[in-house]
């Protein structure tokens, strides 16, 4: 059996969860790192970490990923800082293993420089621009949060919880209509996020846009999410329209606001019959 052909068998095999062949096949072409990986798959961890430490003592051995591994394996953030320090600050595994140990330690700060480093050497991880996100939304700085979640959606834009996080922080700074546009890509790729239809329905109404607020209920209603649907949000939906079409109201953040016209008589009647339709 060649060489390329163990290796993928191997890869194949860790892939339905058969470690301890993996394990063999890894050790047969050499690839001491996915070894070590095998065996802690396979609930071997001290046997794991007895083989990292054998192949980091090797002569002129220094394999940055496998100090990393070897930290993930014994829950010690200090070798994912070896690994950063032997490496002269170029292995972005190291930065990214450390900047979640901080994440979850409650040290945001710590975390963001953390992910900050690893993302100037690689920036192509939306999961790390996503928890350097919520870093920065722990640390209530809406603006690069925004602007992390946004690295997400351009690498994938049918990230539906980067496109909520987005919308919660311009809900933060107070740009509700950015907050409904951001919730409307996200329920553009899923239409069952019921929680970030009843926030859409809410930004919505906060903007007095009457419609798509409507619209946002006839689909929590298509869906039978009715838990979502109470006394209180039908009286905010007559108070919209009643602000929007009778009063004349228009936000004060409303991008064409300098478009906005009187309603006409005809044009109120329509949607007066759009309100008894909805309530029907």
């Amino acid at each position: 059996m060649s060489w390329g052909v163990k290796l993928e068998l191997a890869q194949n095999y860790q892939k339905i969860g058969i470690f301890m062949s993996a394990y063999e096949l890894m050790r047969t072409v050499a690839m001491d790192e996915e070894a070590v990986k095998c065996l802690f798959m396979a609930g071997r961890q001290s046997q794991a970490i007895e083989m990292a430490d054998d192949v980091m003592k090797r002569p002129g051995m220094k394999n940055f990923n496998l100090m990393c591994l070897v930290g993930e394996m014994k829950s010690d953030h200090t070798w994912f800082e070896r690994a950063w320090d032997e490496s002269n600050g170029r292995c972005a595994k190291a930065m990214r293993n450390l900047g979640r140990y901080w994440f979850f330690e409650n040290n945001f700060d710590k975390s963001i420089e953390c992910f900050e480093k690893s993302l100037a050497l690689n920036k192509l991880y939306p999961e790390i621009w996503f928890t350097l996100g919520c870093a920065y939304m722990r640390n209530e700085d809406m603006k690069n949060a925004i602007f992390s979640f946004g690295n997400v959606v351009r690498i994938d834009d049918r990230k539906v919880e980067a496109w909520a996080n987005i919308s919660n922080c311009y809900i933060k700074t107070k740009k509700y209509f950015e907050a409904v546009t951001c919730c409307e890509q996200a329920l553009r790729h899923n239409k069952k996020a019921f929680k970030i239809w009843s926030n859409y329905i809410m930004f919505s109404l906060e903007t007095f846009q009457f419609y798509k607020a409507v619209n946002g209920v006839r689909e929590l209603l298509r869906y039978n999410q009715y838990e979502h649907i109470n006394g209180n949000l039908l009286l905010k939906i007559v108070d919209c329209f009643n602000k929007k079409f009778i009063n004349n109201q228009v936000h004060e953040d409303d991008p064409n606001k300098s478009l906005a016209l009187p309603v006409s008589e005809v044009d109120f009647e329509r949607h007066k019959n759009q309100l008894y339709k909805f309530f029907d």
